[in-house]
């Protein structure tokens, strides 16, 4: 099974990453491959030492809400571009 090209990038709402959706973007559109955008995140440290298998959610719950955030803002960023 074949599978169409992409570019993968992750964005964390910082300056930075976003010079890097640019960049990705630019070089997803010059080779006519897709784009995929991702955030990640990582529970806090003291999560993990709690046991007991405690949700990250329950903990943080705007955590999904933001990530949506970032990512609807990442898409716009780079809808123009038609990838």
């Amino acid at each position: 099974m074949t599978r169409p090209e992409s570019v993968l990038v992750g964005v964390d709402g910082s300056p930075t990453s976003m010079y890097t959706l640019d960049w990705a973007a630019a070089f997803a559109q010059r080779l006519g491959w897709s784009l995929h955008i991702v955030y990640c995140y990582s529970p806090p440290q003291w999560l993990g030492e709690s046991g007991g298998g405690v949700d990250p959610n329950a903990a943080e719950p705007s955590v999904e809400a933001n990530a949506r955030q970032i990512l609807a803002q990442a898409k716009e960023r780079v809808a123009e571009l038609g990838i």
